[in-house]
This record gives structure tokens, C-alpha cells and sequence, in this order.
């Protein structure tokens, strides 16, 4: 009985490779941006921002209904 080998077509080898290349470039930005030190005199802004898009985004949660649609309302 004849043995059926199985073939990967070559074009969808190289579509597998870039992405595998773009992951791994896109890893390595996130990397580099994890491991730049941040000067502390940018703390305190940086942190006000996070409790300003918190509070913006428990805000925009709590305007939406049961099914997640925003309620709207009349007149503004």
C-alpha cells in the first residue's frame, strides 16, 4: 500500500511566517515599552488619568440597560 504524504502549499507557509513575525515584533514593542522606567514626576498625572477614564467608563456602564444598550436622554 502506497504511503500519502501531506503537503503544506508554500504560500500559506509564508502567510504562517509573517504573522508569526508580526507577533513577535509587536511582543517586542510591548516589551520594550514594559521595561522603560517612568520619570515620577509623571506618576501623579499618569494616575489622575486612570481614575479619570475609570470614573468615565463606570459612568458610560452604568447608562446602559439590561441588554447593553445606551439609554439616550430626550432632549440633550
Amino acid at each position: 500500500m502506497k504511503e500519502m504524504k501531506l503537503t503544506v502549499p508554500p504560500r500559506f507557509l509564508a502567510g504562517l511566517l509573517n504573522a508569526l513575525n508580526a507577533l513577535v515584533e509587536a511582543l517586542t514593542g510591548l516589551e520594550r515599552i514594559l521595561t522603560t522606567p517612568i520619570p515620577y514626576s509623571c506618576v501623579p498625572k499618569y494616575a489622575q488619568i486612570g481614575r479619570i477614564l475609570t470614573t468615565a467608563a463606570q459612568i458610560f456602564n452604568s447608562s446602559l440597560d439590561r441588554d447593553n444598550r445606551l439609554l439616550l436622554l430626550p432632549g440633550t
